[in-house]
This record gives structure tokens, C-alpha cells and sequence, in this order.
């Protein structure tokens, strides 16, 4: 079974586009998340986004904004 989470991503245009993330892209916006972890000092709040991206789905459905180069990996 392949997960999927479905996220709602603002473009520069001020536009929102709809994502499709399959398991792949989960663990890419795990690493994200951990690459980011570790170049900003707030620590418990990303690695904890990070170990429940499928928990906090809704979380990035409320429109989160998203880096646009995360936006431009997943494509």
C-alpha cells in the first residue's frame, strides 16, 4: 500500500496547487524537515513534524507554506 498525503502548496504567483505525496516524497519531506531540524535552532518542533508527517497531514493542509525548492523536488 502506498501512502499518500495530500498537501496544499502556495506558488509565488500567490496561487495553490494540489500535491499528491507518495511514500518517496513522504521520506524527502522527512529529510527536509531534518536538514532543517539542523540549521535552526528549533529542534522539537520540526523533528517532531518530521516523525508525524502522516499524522500532521492536516496540519499541511491548512496551507503551510512550504519552501518552494521542497515544492520544486517533489514535482
Amino acid at each position: 500500500m502506498i501512502a499518500k498525503i495530500t498537501t496544499r502548496c502556495p506558488l509565488s504567483s500567490g496561487s495553490l496547487a494540489e500535491l499528491v505525496f507518495h511514500a518517496t516524497a513522504e521520506r524527502k519531506i522527512r529529510y527536509y524537515l531534518e536538514s532543517l531540524a539542523t540549521i535552526t535552532k528549533n529542534l522539537w518542533f520540526v523533528r517532531w513534524l518530521a516523525f508525524n508527517v502522516k499524522k500532521t497531514s492536516l496540519f499541511f493542509e491548512r496551507q503551510v507554506f512550504l519552501p518552494r525548492k521542497l515544492f520544486l523536488q517533489v514535482q
